[in-house]
């Protein structure tokens, strides 16, 4: 993390994953803030006031917290620095994903407190340890460490919140590590204590805890594993699966309260588990000059595409790695928040050749005119841009004359009409494009492509305006030349929604009285039309970056578990990029109706992988509904957040390894791959990466220059 310069609101990160790249990032928070990084937020205390928020980089959303005033009162009084008063900030959970979340904090050298979502003041925690010396959460439980190594229970959801219960002390045999920094984290599953000494040379000791036992079983080799270690929450990550990262090492920074020990600025870096030496991951100078009393602390933020980076702010750099959904089915966002949208954001710096040091200017959102923060309550955020697009797409719907007798017979003709080749129409296939010509692309023709190397009997309708004209015409003319049945076809909405509760309301859209919100109206209504479709004529749907494998002819009623929880088995969230469902099907009535109900544009995914997740955990179990939700591994073997490492090719022995095991895996068990296009667009395809084998295995112009251009 990179120290304030001049313009106090743009900070620096250093990209670990890009080695000598730096990128820029608008933070809109006072002068002289300190940050502390949790799940992907930055909890912000301002140095005067002790007021506090926790801000999203990305999309902005802030949520205000209690003043901590209340914890020590003569703190303020005396008019010192709050800045030393805090030294860390967990969260249980990610408030854009649940409600339910509870912020634990260690401050002024050791003590602990929290607040839960909704809560006023901060409740103070009266656990039996020392000072505290690293706080983490673990299996719905807060969890400490204090400098003696004694690991404290905090159950803060539980009938006495405010205590602690000590549930392992340091053995005897290891006493001589009392005294010195700890830290928690998780190891294969279970809680895991990490000893630093500071001093040179520096040191780490891996200890998992065994508490049915009472034991501290050393780690000495972290296989394919990698620690991440300062005043952000210990994250423990595969290094295989991101760019750069060093495997069997843990990455550290200088997180000690009483100052460094390099005065210099440079106590920080990666200690290899087998040689024990420690190698810089950045190896300029990191110390903030703007900022009176500040120590420059600095920490790790993760991506959220997967490569690590360091970022900070003040010289403060955080680490943030995207967490699984949780068992039961997450709430939604409260306001505008694509998942996809800051992973986007840091695919969009290329990885070619790069000079030694890269600047790339990152502009997220507008700039707001003054600094503002918003209680939790207040759920939206306004992007008048995307307004006036939805309003103009709108005006085209409203003009558009009607088609329906052109579309309904193109449809029956080309399933059911008298050519000859009518009867080659084994399996009905549906994709939606609601986007220009030009954008369909490479990618978009290579899920044509797969689809087609595996059903060469089957058909495919796509539903498209701009796709249905001449020049779209010869972009699906070499399918045609080769025999394959693919039509596109211009979509009218009123034919298609009509005696469906999607009819009502899209009249009701048309007319302005349903307001068509900030998340693209066109991905809104590919939503609902891939629905409606397949309620009338039955069929298989897909989006247009999945990439088919096998035949589909096996299943009957199905959708795909995009999430599943590992500890009882059961899907944690559904999505619908791929559907297979018979004609009128009850489950398909029952997601058009939620669709109309609960339609709400200013929540990305709200009525779509959302809408589907929801209607599926209400009707599971009730009589007349026969569908089967297939294991992620059917359609989404590799998740939004970890499908970069398919693109990346092997970096080393055991990487290869790695890789050939995962293709083998996919090729066994998956029928489709999704490709996650917001995340993998700008991606190039590397030689020897699982993508490049799926894409020789599923091609049909297979000595075309396709694949190079994906």
């Amino acid at each position: 993390m990179l120290p304030a310069k001049e313009d106090i609101h743009v900070r620096e990160f250093y990209d670990i994953s890009m080695e000598g790249q730096i990128h820029q990032l608008d933070l809109p928070v006072p002068r002289g803030s300190k940050i502390f990084p949790t799940l992907g937020w930055l909890v912000v205390v301002s140095d005067t006031n002790a007021d506090m928020f926790m801000l999203h980089p990305f999309s902005r959303r802030t949520i205000k917290l209690p003043n901590p005033i209340s914890l020590n009162e003569q703190l303020l009084e005396n008019g010192d620095t709050w800045l030393p008063f805090f030294l860390k900030a967990v969260l249980s959970a990610d408030p854009c994903l649940s409600s339910d979340w509870v912020l634990m904090i260690i401050y002024e050298i050791g003590k602990l407190a929290f607040v839960k979502n909704g809560d006023k003041v901060w409740t103070g925690i009266d656990p039996p340890l020392g000072n505290c010396s690293d706080i983490y959460y673990y299996e719905r439980q807060f969890y400490a460490v204090d400098y003696q190594g004694n690991i404290v229970n905090c159950d803060v959801q539980g009938p006495n919140p405010t205590a602690g219960h000590v549930i392992s002390r340091l053995p005897i045999s290891l006493k001589a590590l009392g005294g010195f920094k700890f830290y928690l984290a998780e190891w294969c599953g279970k809680l895991a204590v990490i000893h630093r000494v500071p001093c040179i040379p520096k040191s780490f000791r891996i200890f998992e805890i065994d508490f049915a036992q009472g034991n501290w079983v050393e780690v000495t080799h972290l296989g394919n594993k990698a620690i991440f270690l300062g005043f952000n929450p210990s994250i423990t990550v595969d290094a295989l699966e991101f760019r750069k990262c060093k495997p069997n090492c843990v990455y550290f920074t200088d997180d000690t309260h009483e100052g460094r020990v390099d005065p210099d600025g440079r106590d920080m870096g990666i200690y290899n588990m087998v040689d024990r030496n420690v190698e810089p991951h950045f190896e300029e100078e990191s110390i903030n000059t703007t900022v009176k009393g500040s120590l420059g602390e600095r920490d790790f933020m993760t991506p959220i595409d997967h490569k690590i980076c360091a970022m900070s702010y003040n010289g403060f750099s955080v680490l943030y790695v995207s967490i699984p959904f949780p068992a039961k089915l997450p709430k939604e966002p409260s306001t505008f928040w694509p998942s996809s949208s800051s992973s986007s954001l840091m695919l969009a710096v290329k990885e070619e050749s790069a000079p030694s040091i890269l600047k790339t200017h990152l502009t997220l959102l507008p700039k707001k005119s003054a600094f503002e923060v918003t209680s939790s309550s207040n759920s939206s955020t306004r992007f008048p841009r995307k307004m006036r697009k939805n309003r103009r797409l709108l005006k085209i719907l409203k003009s558009k004359p009607s088609s329906s007798r052109a579309f309904s017979a193109r449809v029956k003709e080309f399933f059911n009409g008298s050519s000859s080749n009518s009867s080659n129409c084994k399996v009905r296939f549906f994709m939606t494009w609601i986007s220009s010509l030009n954008s369909f692309g490479e990618r978009e023709l290579f899920t044509i492509q797969s689809l087609f190397k595996s059903h060469p009997k089957g058909c495919l309708v796509l539903i498209s305006n701009s796709m249905d004209s001449s020049e779209g015409f010869e972009i699906l003319r070499p399918f045609s030349e080769l025999g394959f049945r693919v039509i596109a076809i211009s979509p009218d909405f009123d034919f298609i929604f009509k005696n469906t509760l999607a009819e009502s309301w899209f009249d009701k859209l048309k007319k302005g009285n349903v307001e068509p919100g900030e998340v693209s109206i066109g991905q809104n209504l590919s939503n609902l039309l891939r629905l409606v479709i397949l309620y009338k004529f039955g069929g298989i749907y897909i989006d247009s970056d999945v990439i088919v494998l096998k035949s589909f002819r096996s299943l009957r009623n199905v959708i795909g578990a995009q999430t599943m929880d590992l500890e009882n088995g059961n899907w944690s969230r559904l999505n619908n990029a791929v559907m297979i469902f018979d004609k009128k099907h009850p489950l398909l009535y029952k997601f058009i109706e939620e669709f109309a109900l609960t339609f709400d544009g200013n929540k990305w995914g709200h009525n779509g992988p959302y809408l589907v997740s929801r209607v599926v955990a209400r009707v599971s179990g009730r009589p007349g509904f026969n569908f089967t939700v297939l294991a992620p591994s059917a359609f989404y073997p590799v998740d939004w957040r970890r499908v970069p490492g398919f693109f990346h090719g092997p970096q080393n022995e055991s990487h290869s390894q790695w890789l050939l095991s995962k293709l083998r895996q996919v090729r066994e068990r998956s029928f489709a791959v999704h490709l996650w296009n917001r995340q993998t667009r700008k991606l190039k395809i590397e030689a020897g990466s699982i993508i490049s084998h799926i894409l020789k295995d599923s091609c049909v112009f297979c000595n075309s220059t396709v694949a190079a251009k994906l």
